[in-house]
């Protein structure tokens, strides 16, 4: 809904989608690498490292009554407890050592939180925003910038734009994974676009529109 400015307000935003213009647009996909798992869709955004942790520890049952309060309370819990494991990122023409990656399908995160800004719903690739520091001070620093939009100031932190790329563990225990806020296992796995995957409706004052 932020992604297309749809109204907050339910009414608002069904008269904003009369009328409106259907597009096909790409969905991403998560699938272990060592296992005969099949792949899982996401709309948005994934990721491995802290976030993938708050994901699997969040407490389901204040979820259910408090929503994204749960994350930021375990998110403070992991930043005490989580050991940073590093972790392997394999791209088309790049390998980068991570703590932390951020799979972005779109510009909004969570919340407030827009970390992959270029990332484009209507095109045909990710941007990923791979961070490897381990030091829980810079991690801080993350919700600021990301209230924001100026993760790309966060030490070390860089941003590439992929269609497909592997992430395999380094240390161990492997990293938790995410997709679009639900857990998602454990690395390795690999991250692809899938184009055409889904119809999607937009408002018909839609700037992508045809």
């Amino acid at each position: 809904a932020k992604e297309l400015n749809l109204p907050k307000n339910i009414e608002r935003a069904a008269k904003s989608l009369r009328g409106g213009i259907l597009r096909r647009i790409a969905l991403g996909m998560v699938t272990p690498c060592d296992s005969t798992s099949r792949g899982r869709y996401f709309l948005s955004v994934g990721g491995a490292g802290p976030d993938g942790a708050i994901v699997d520890g969040v407490n389901h049952h204040v979820k259910h009554h408090t929503g994204m309060f749960a994350f930021w309370m375990e998110g403070a819990r992991q930043l005490a407890l989580y050991k940073f494991p590093r972790f392997r990122v394999t791209t088309e023409d790049r390998v980068l050592e991570a703590t932390m990656i951020v799979v972005g399908r779109t510009k909004h995160y969570g919340g407030p939180l827009r970390i992959t800004k270029e990332a484009d719903l209507f095109g045909n690739d990710f941007q990923v925003m791979v961070c490897a520091t381990r030091s829980r001070l810079h991690y801080m620093t993350f919700v600021p910038l990301a209230c924001i939009g100026q993760v790309q100031f966060a030490a070390g932190v860089t941003f590439l734009r992929s269609k497909a790329f592997r992430c395999e563990p380094i240390d161990r225990p492997p990293a938790f994974v995410q997709v679009d806020g639900e857990p998602a296992g454990n690395l390795p796995v690999e991250f692809r676009v899938v184009p055409d995957a889904l119809t999607l409706i937009t408002p018909g004052n839609d700037r992508h529109s045809l």
